[in-house]
């Protein structure tokens, strides 16, 4: 079954996120902690690339962390080497589709991806899921960039106590061309502690400009 074509998004994260914890417990290893981002490697069937898994807490509500990620365009301040993000189509109020590109450093060339964005509440275990999956057939091949080969990956966020969340996030990534695939699972160790750090500070900067709504479930 291919958890990223389930027809039912609910089940699909449920799914996916009971895959998650069995992969948690199994063919990972520890490789860094940072800002209280705990990174893990875990070994993937017939692929050299690593899956990465993260773990980290951090002062938001559930409504306040969904907000963020629905926001696109303010990806550029928090996502690891995010530029010129921007959405394609929004699908309704907790799903779309949109475009982003990553800077490498030189001579790596530059990449793209088109990602379709889904987030969903389950309302039994009140825990929130972010997925990511994507979508290539969405915008064709671009001068001047490589394109993503591969990116899906899960962000399952539970609540500990009034304003504090849990986050678990699991990511499997290929960013095409040439790139040897040891370099690749050591920049993707260093990914999410970039992401989630300036995640952690973001999140802190609109909360005390009381930027962020809290409507998206009401």
């Amino acid at each position: 079954m291919n958890l990223f074509k389930c027809l039912r998004p609910m089940l699909c994260l449920v799914l996916f996120s009971l895959c998650f914890h069995l992969v948690a417990q199994k063919d990972c290893e520890f490789q860094m902690q940072k800002d209280g981002i705990k990174v893990y490697t875990c070994k993937r069937p017939n692929s050299n690339l690593n899956a990465v898994q993260a773990y980290f807490e951090v002062e938001a509500t559930l409504e306040q962390y969904a907000s963020l990620v629905l926001n696109v365009e303010d990806y550029k301040y928090w996502n690891f080497a995010t530029t010129n993000p921007k959405v394609l189509e929004k699908i309704n109020e907790e799903e779309l589709i949109y475009y982003t590109e990553v800077s490498a450093p030189w001579p790596v060339t530059d990449r793209f991806v088109v990602l379709h964005l889904t987030v969903r509440e389950d309302p039994e275990s009140n825990h929130l899921f972010v997925l990511l999956r994507n979508v290539p057939e969405k915008l064709p091949s671009k001068e001047g960039f490589v394109r993503v080969q591969e990116y899906n990956s899960i962000l399952e966020i539970t609540p500990l106590s009034a304003g504090k969340l849990k986050v678990d996030f699991y990511l499997e990534v290929d960013p095409g061309g040439a790139i040897p695939a040891w370099a690749i699972n050591l920049i993707s160790t260093k990914f999410p502690i970039t992401t989630f750090s300036n995640l952690k500070k973001r999140l802190a900067q609109l909360r005390q400009n009381e930027v962020i709504g809290e409507k998206l479930f009401r």
